[in-house]
């Protein structure tokens, strides 16, 4: 493995673990191992080499638990990493993991009786280690695309861990990328798992060693979700209705209102008022809490109105009965929602069922499959009918001849 001309039959993963990437703008933004972290690391192996088969007889099986000096090294590191939150507009934020391990194939007895042999035959005034080590069948390899990787908290941050790519560019990797989700905590860690033998270097989900199921080497790196995310304000996009006149009268007590859904999360849209006596409430502005170019629910509701009108009445009383024109007649406007859109006209939503039909309350559900960030959804309303109310109550003069007061019911109940 990793060489020309030599065969490793049975490898044994010494340590596996995550080593520290490089930097050009923020840490681990370039997938390539840090320098000064690779120098560390091989004199970590060295080290390792020199007290199993160097300095002492070396044993079939190596237990000793190499995590801790691979802290003391430095090599555990960065504790943390700062990861931002994608943004409307922006590409996402990645980080980039290297994983590695450190295999030394199985010594058979015979081997091992040969690894003693170079040391005591080493010539005095040689370095031990220049005799020994060239009979220990040891390397080090890149399983960044062998390894097996995911989130320790999907909702945070995301970790590909797509088909790896055995002979492609390192300097892009295929798995081991991680980016932030736009909600979610503000931390989560990056998991990676390998198997310690064969398997865990094959490119097959099988398990070719007991030994690798039971025994599976991991590592995690810390990410801190410190900034970037949704917009302060939100997320926008803005929501113009076309056709209401109660849009551009002087009464702001009398707006439709407008809110938008997305999944679960949802809030009002907010009507746009100026200080120089503009009483339009369009453009509605929307602030989401998600990343939008993705689909959104918009409700708009209270968009029928009353309006007071001239009609011909009649009011019945035991005194008698008089019929007059009277210009406090209430009359219900049902509008409907004729048209929908967004993406400049060129996305086209789906009307839902209307809630409350008829009343001051009704209200329709719009969906659109996209909606972008600052995108402007249109609706446009036709008046539908118009309902007259009704003499609810009313009294006359002394002399029976007219009307003296009188109520009426609410044309739009």
């Amino acid at each position: 493995m990793d060489g020309l001309w030599r065969v490793a039959a049975d490898f044994d993963s010494r340590f596996f673990g995550l080593l520290e990437t490089s930097e050009k703008s923020v840490p681990a933004d370039d997938p390539v191992p840090d320098q000064d972290a690779a120098d560390v690391y091989e004199e970590f192996v060295l080290d390792v080499l020199r007290d199993e088969f160097v300095a002492t007889v070396p044993t079939v099986n190596r237990s000793t638990d190499l995590a801790p000096r691979y802290a003391s090294a430095g090599l555990d590191a960065p504790t943390s990493l700062s990861i931002n939150r994608p943004r409307a507009g922006t590409a996402n934020d990645f980080r980039f993991l290297h994983a590695r391990g450190f295999y030394i194939d199985h010594l058979e007895p015979d081997a091992v009786a040969r690894i003693d042999k170079a040391r005591t035959d080493c010539p005095s005034g040689t370095p031990l280690e220049s005799c020994v080590l060239p009979f220990v069948p040891f390397t080090t390899i890149n399983v960044t695309e062998l390894a097996k990787w995911s989130p320790s908290s999907p909702v945070a941050i995301q970790v590909t861990n797509a088909s790896g790519i055995l002979f492609g560019d390192p300097s892009n990797p295929v798995r081991g990328q991680v980016n932030a989700l736009a909600q979610g905590p503000g931390n989560g860690d990056a998991v990676t798992v390998n198997g310690r033998s064969n398997s865990g270097l094959a490119a097959t989900n099988l398990v070719t060693d007991p030994q690798d199921a039971l025994e599976a080497q991991s590592d995690r790196q810390r990410f801190d979700i410190t900034s970037g995310g949704v917009d302060p304000q939100g997320e926008r996009f803005n929501v113009t209705l076309n056709g209401l006149p109660q849009t551009a009268d002087s009464n702001t007590s009398n707006d439709p209102a407008v809110a938008w859904l997305i999944g679960l999360s949802g809030n009002n849209c907010a009507g746009t008022f100026s200080n120089n006596g503009d009483n339009n409430p369009n453009p509605y502005s929307c602030s989401t809490t998600s990343v939008l170019n993705r689909d959104v629910t918009v409700i708009v509701g209270q968009y029928n109105r009353i309006v007071t009108g001239t009609a011909t009445v009649t009011c019945s009383t035991a005194a008698g009965s008089v019929t007059a024109s009277r210009t406090d007649v209430p009359f219900c406007q049902n509008y409907r929602v004729s048209s929908a859109t967004a993406g400049g006209g060129s996305v086209a939503g789906t009307i839902g069922t209307i809630l409350n039909s008829g009343s001051l309350n009704e209200a329709t559900p719009v969906s659109f499959p996209t909606v972008a960030p600052n995108d402007s959804v249109v609706f446009g309303f036709q008046l539908e009918g118009t309902t007259q109310g009704s003499v609810a109550a009313c009294t006359l003069s002394p002399n029976g001849k007219q009307i003296r007061s009188i109520t009426y019911t609410d044309p739009c109940s």
